[in-house]
């Protein structure tokens, strides 16, 4: 199943594709149930009613008041309301960056999944706990990468020859281990890095 994009893409295949059927004229009505499901953007809001309107498709919200684009009200109730959806997504946005900044100064993680290794604690103000048994396989890792005699493959034929596996239950691939030996935060980092607006 593809990933949900952001209602501030414009350019989201299954937006692109819809606008394209339009285009084509293989709908008559467009149905959402609000005006930010469509899109969070006031230019790109904007494209999408001309191309509707450039097309004769109408427009129907569920949630939204009935946009009747020829009373001069409504259409600037439109542009409104597309300000509105705007304006929340980027103070959420802002918001969302101020927080995870301040988590990582704190030295706690910000994702959802944390490395092999450790566990979250339940608690998003605790840092995650460690897992003992996945901590041996780091442990090794970094021990047998720090002889300067084992490869990435080398450390991976040994994990796996020793009974270790992943969080799967398969065996550890070359690019598992290489992530672990590259992750800054087993050296008690946290990276961090702020999403283009």
């Amino acid at each position: 199943m593809p990933g949900v994009m952001s209602g501030t893409r414009g350019d989201r295949p299954q937006l692109q594709i819809l606008l394209a059927m339009a285009r084509k004229h293989e709908f008559d009505v467009l149905l959402v149930h609000e005006l930010s499901r469509l899109s969070r953007s006031v230019f790109d809001t904007f494209d999408i009613f001309e191309t509707l309107g450039q097309n004769n498709i109408g427009f129907a919200s569920v949630k939204d008041p009935d946009f009747d684009f020829s009373d001069p009200t409504k259409r600037f109730f439109l542009i409104i309301l597309a300000a509105i959806n705007e304006y929340y997504i980027n103070l959420l946005k802002m918001h969302t960056s101020k927080a995870k900044r301040q988590r990582a100064r704190e030295g706690l993680y910000n994702a959802s999944i944390v490395p092999y290794g450790y566990k979250l604690a339940g608690d998003a103000r605790q840092a995650p706990l460690i897992v003992p048994e996945e901590k041996a396989v780091v442990l090794m890792t970094f021990q047998l990468y720090a002889d300067q005699r084992h490869s990435p493959q080398l450390i991976t034929n040994q994990v796996n020859a020793e009974g270790h596996r992943t969080r799967k239950g398969i065996q550890f691939s070359k690019d598992t281990i290489a992530e672990i030996l590259h992750n800054p935060f087993y050296m008690g980092k946290v990276a961090y890095k702020v999403a283009p607006h």
